[in-house]
């Protein structure tokens, strides 16, 4: 009992044990089975050379389950929950769609560009997913509506956002405004703003510009 527990520390499994009796007297080397299946991307050994305890052999990969890893800037990441359905095409699956759920999001984001690594898991049991493949995502996200304007409307004076909004034919007044989340053409309006309200979208820098003119005259806004 002790031979066999210190075969099975070894690395041997119970069958090769209980077949000991059976071998050849000159027979004194073993196989040593690997404890996870996969295929083999990476080798760091040749045959017939000799390894110690801990070296590392080989590099295994189980490519019925992969990773699409996709970088998500720091404004994005309210947008990011964990099980969130993800739709995934790939140059080297033309015409097919994948659809997998998000499984972690990093919580260190990149000191260089202040992006987070999200993972989503596909399952790929026919392998048809080649690894290190390009891929692009499409987030599904339950966003309510919301107060928003064009990304061109908001103009800053200092560190304060504004708008200018039209009082009457020709007339604008400037609108202190706060922001929320930021879209790829809009802005959330949190306070500041009304439904409504018709906001300048284009020449907001040339009217500021002739407003600080008229108050530097003292001519009235």
């Amino acid at each position: 009992e002790t031979a066999k527990t210190r075969l099975l520390q070894h690395g041997l499994v119970q069958e090769q044990i209980d077949a000991i009796p059976t071998r050849q007297g000159n027979d004194i080397y073993f196989g040593i089975l690997s404890p996870v299946g996969g295929t083999i991307v990476k080798s760091y050994v040749s045959q017939g050379q000799y390894v110690k305890e801990g070296e590392r052999l080989f590099e295994i990969a189980d490519f019925k389950t992969m990773w699409f890893t996709f970088a998500a800037y720091e404004q994005d990441l309210p947008f990011i929950g964990k099980d969130q359905l993800v739709t995934i095409s790939s140059p080297s699956l033309p015409g097919k769609i994948l659809k997998g759920n998000v499984d972690f999001i990093s919580p260190t984001l990149d000191e260089q560009n202040h992006t987070a690594r999200v993972r989503v898991v596909l399952e790929n049991p026919d392998r048809a997913i080649k690894n290190k493949t390009f891929a692009e995502g499409a987030l599904e996200i339950n966003a309510p509506e919301v107060l928003a304007v064009p990304r061109t409307a908001a103009i800053w004076t200092g560190n304060s956002p504004h708008v200018f909004i039209e009082k009457a034919a020709g007339g604008y007044k400037l609108r202190d405004v706060k922001l929320g989340r930021v879209g790829d053409e809009v802005y959330e309006i949190l306070d500041g703003l009304n439904e409504g309200d018709l906001v300048v979208t284009s020449g907001n820098m040339l009217i500021d510009g002739q407003a600080q003119l008229n108050r530097n005259a003292g001519s009235p806004p």
